[in-house]
């Protein structure tokens, strides 16, 4: 549908996925017209936030974004948009990985983010479609009435129904906080 971007990019670590994985996502979204694009990336030491550095990222298109969310397309674009990131989705969640700290390398769940310019959605933490599901049509809610020009991260709130918003600061100040809970409890 775009000609400048892929309407879909996928990045992820090198070694996750095999060639016949990736060609198998490509062709699924071309019989549906939609251009697909994927950058591997090799391993590297990360000394940040889990949730600022995401094992697997999934790039929509600002054009297709826009031109669903101003109804130019069918709903049926955005429900192919919508089943395209679930298949991915459903993909990811089953990749292992680990996390190398001080203590150690610990086996992690892979983290996954999905992007429409400078808005990241932090994908929960579930193996719950329906919740996915919901997260995803709250993110295009959001994106329909945003126009920040700020890095923002949407994480989904499960109990509240709902989007949380922050900046990166504001991000990385909440997470500190809940690691340094976290600390405290466990001793």
């Amino acid at each position: 549908m775009s000609r400048q971007h892929p309407d879909i990019g996928f990045v992820f670590y090198q070694n996750s996925f095999s060639k016949e994985e990736i060609e198998e996502m490509k062709q699924e979204c071309e019989r549906k017209g939609i251009t697909f694009d994927f950058q591997e990336r090799t391993c590297t030491t990360w000394a940040c936030l889990d949730v600022l550095a995401p094992l697997f990222q999934i790039i929509l298109s600002p054009e297709v974004v826009n031109s669903v969310l101003n109804q130019l397309f069918k709903s049926a674009t955005y429900d192919f948009l919508k089943y395209s990131v679930i298949s991915i989705w459903r993909k990811v969640r089953s990749k292992k990985a680990l996390k190398v700290t001080s203590q150690g390398a610990e086996p992690i769940s892979s983290s996954i983010n999905i992007r429409v310019e400078n808005i990241e959605g932090v994908f929960p933490a579930t193996t719950d479609e329906e919740i996915v599901n919901h997260f995803i049509d709250k993110l295009f809610d959001y994106l329909k009435t945003t126009h920040s020009s700020s890095h923002q991260y949407a994480l989904y709130d499960v109990k509240k129904d709902c989007l949380e918003v922050f900046t990166e600061e504001e991000l990385i100040k909440k997470c500190i906080a809940e690691q340094e809970k976290t600390r405290k409890e466990t001793k």
